[in-house]
């Protein structure tokens, strides 16, 4: 078992990472009100918010029991941490200054319209139709506005980030990434799961579907590859023994990802037996020589917290954790993403869901150098 001196624990802020840049040191972020979990699920404020639609589960965990006996000390001890770091950051709620772009339109049903097009393309809405199924790429350094309407509803703003490139497809029309190579790769399969089936949320995956993504072809040397998976050990035992040997990756690390309150409590009460307020991630490491720039070990574990969006299982960013074992100018895929961001290559039949403008506030931005 490891030593409480070995605990470390990273606090992510997703609302603070920019999606696009606007004019006059201004950018466009997550709306930081989608991060305000005050009480955990299953006590008495998180069910009053529940009654009026204000708190969001996201099936975390969803119905098994998950056997970490090896690590149950370590986590309270990390969950001690990242209370303690989470009472150093100032309020989750909306900013002062902070300017919504959106929240009273109508999202399109991406998976909805692949099904459409692939039946007749003249079935879909002639401003969606064109983003279906073929790379799209804005390769300027200005972010881009395409205003979209929709079949009886008014218009909306999907806000495109500059350097970057998407394909809103199914897993039946993968694109050829071949002639690209990537140093980190983030996959979040939607696992088949009870809760997320019967809520109908997103299309769930066969598992054995995802060795129709020949990933292995597009990662460079030293590539980290970070899969996020549920809490049913055969789904980690899969990605482990099956998925990153067919990928040429070698598990190096398993990271926890704890999901808080903006207090730093738990987000589920501990008298709570089938749920867990954390997830997991799986980090591989494709084998062969590392280059020069990535060569630095990645630990075998590490811990990281924040709060979760109230917008259904919407994973916090990787970029801060993984930049120190990546080369300087990475080259960054996400599968089945749900967010386009400056600088990534996504994949997925719901790229585009948040950079929906619903989703989005402006803010003042401090470019780092």
């Amino acid at each position: 078992m490891h030593g409480k001196a070995n605990v470390k624990v990273d606090v992510l802020e997703p609302y603070t990472e920019p999606v696009c840049f606007v004019d006059r040191g201004r950018a466009l972020f997550l709306r930081r009100d989608l991060f305000r979990l005050e009480a955990p699920y299953g006590t008495r404020p998180w069910r009053q918010d529940q009654e009026t639609g204000a708190a969001n589960e996201d099936g975390a965990g969803e119905d098994e029991n998950d056997d970490e006996q090896d690590t149950s000390s370590s986590l309270s001890y990390a969950f001690i941490l990242a209370e303690q770091a989470i009472a150093t950051i100032p309020s989750h709620q909306a900013s002062t200054g902070s300017r919504r772009t959106g929240y009273d339109t109508v999202s399109p049903n991406w998976p909805q319209y692949l099904s459409e097009h692939a039946r007749s393309p003249k079935l879909v809405p002639h401003d969606i139709a064109p983003l279906l199924n073929s790379l799209c790429e804005n390769d300027t350094s200005q972010s881009l506005m395409l205003k979209v309407a929709l079949r009886q509803a008014k218009n909306f703003a999907l806000y495109i980030p500059p350097k970057c490139a998407f394909v809103i497809s199914d897993i039946s029309r993968f694109p050829d990434f071949r002639d690209r190579q990537f140093d980190f790769v983030v996959v979040d399969p939607p696992w088949p799961n009870l809760s997320a089936a019967r809520a109908a949320t997103y299309d769930l995956v066969d598992p054995y579907s995802l060795f129709k993504i020949p990933l292995k072809l597009s990662l460079a040397a030293g590539a980290v590859v970070c899969v996020w998976v549920t809490h049913k050990p055969k789904y980690r035992k899969f990605v482990v023994q099956k998925l990153f040997s067919a990928w040429g990756l070698e598990c190096v690390s398993q990271w926890y990802w704890l999901k808080v309150t903006t207090s730093g409590a738990p987000i589920f009460d501990e008298r709570l037996t089938n749920r867990k307020p954390y997830e997991i991630l799986i980090v591989g490491r494709r084998v062969g020589n590392l280059t020069e720039n990535a060569s630095k070990s990645i630990p075998n574990r590490k811990f990281f917290a924040s709060v979760p969006s109230a917008a259904h299982s919407q994973k916090p960013f990787l970029d801060s954790l993984v930049q120190d074992y990546l080369p300087k100018d990475a080259r960054k895929l996400e599968l089945f993403a749900r967010i386009v961001r400056p600088g990534w290559v996504c994949w997925g039949n719901e790229c585009l869901k948040f950079n929906d403008e619903a989703f989005l506030e402006e803010r003042e931005y401090v470019f780092q150098k």
